[in-house]
């Protein structure tokens, strides 16, 4: 569904519903949670 997503943007010139922004944002965020269970405290995100 997101490759549709991406191909038909491309197409029709208009700007993919998520960027690769968006990705980098989520996969930071995964990490802060990961970093928090390892030391047992609050990470800031």
């Amino acid at each position: 569904q997101e490759d549709r997503a991406f191909i038909e943007s491309i197409m029709s010139g208009e700007p993919p519903p998520v960027t690769a922004d968006d990705g980098f944002k989520s996969v930071e965020l995964v990490e802060a949670v990961y970093a928090a269970i390892r030391s047992g405290e609050r990470v800031r995100f």
